[in-house]
């Protein structure tokens, strides 16, 4: 068996497919994360997302001007890695804390551009990319600080929920005065 690395090979995978591959990546790590009974295996195999994780974070905070005061992927009790901003603001707030969904994008996209395109085609090497990749798509799902962090953008919340909310038709534009 010989393995050919190809980034992307062929059309990209249909959203269907990277949903696919996110549920069963996240699943299948989550399964290995509770049956590890080693801490310090489960945190050395999660080097590399946690490191993606917090990369992320920080581009993205550089990016939209959050401005990243430090970062880290060095595991405590509480938390695998950190990144703190010292200028998050209701338009930065939701891309810098939401940014690991990219890194679950592109291993979904990479994953699953692996695979084959019916049952009848899958070997131990179409699988042996999502297994990799797993991991990834386990750390890349934002945390609960994630999330919290997200919510300094209610701004964009609550306009884009308007805004979506005057499209389908459930209010009339001069409710919004537009």
């Amino acid at each position: 068996m010989s393995l050919s690395f190809q980034l992307i090979p062929g059309p990209l995978p249909t959203w269907e497919g990277i949903t696919l591959y996110a549920a069963i990546a996240t699943a299948s790590w989550s399964l290995i994360a509770r049956l590890t009974k080693s801490r310090a295996i489960f945190t050395l195999l999660m080097v590399p997302g946690v490191f993606l994780h917090e990369t992320l974070h920080f581009s993205v905070g550089f990016i939209t001007n959050a401005k990243p005061s430090s970062f880290s992927i060095i595991p405590n009790r509480v938390q695998a890695g950190s990144v703190s901003f010292s200028n998050i603001t209701w338009y930065n707030a939701i891309p810098t804390a939401l940014a690991p969904l990219l890194g679950l994008l592109f291993a979904s996209i990479i994953a699953t551009s692996h695979l084959p395109t019916s049952m009848h085609g899958i070997s131990g090497e179409n699988l042996l990319f999502p297994l990799l990749l797993s991991p990834l798509a386990y750390a890349c799902w934002p945390s609960s600080v994630d999330w919290k962090l997200s919510l300094h953008g209610w701004p964009v919340y609550v306009g884009g929920s308007a805004y979506l909310a005057h499209v389908a038709g459930w209010i009339p534009a001069s409710v919004l005065n537009w």
